[in-house]
């Protein structure tokens, strides 16, 4: 993960995080990822392994997205989202 923004035109800044999910919006996003949960064949993720083969189960303990990624405006540091200059 990158530690800053420094590599995407300032431009773009504004664009980028101007869009944030909403809660309702954050927990869909949590009900979809809730049907990888548990164990599954994921024979496509799986390097010559055929979608029969006990090869490709996995178990997915865990899958989450549930926090904003905040960026300082003036350092392009993570930052938090109770930082003024936070975009």
């Amino acid at each position: 993960m990158h530690k800053n923004i420094d590599h995407i035109p300032a431009s773009h800044y504004e664009t980028l995080y101007r869009h944030r999910l909403t809660q309702e919006d954050k927990e869909r996003v949590q009900r979809l990822f809730g049907m990888f949960l548990g164990t599954k064949k994921y024979h496509n993720y799986s390097k010559e392994v055929k979608p029969h083969q006990t090869q490709a189960m996995r178990y997915m303990l865990e899958l989450k997205a549930d926090s904003y990624m905040y960026i300082n405006r003036d350092t392009l540091d993570v930052t938090t989202e109770e930082d003024p200059k936070a975009i």
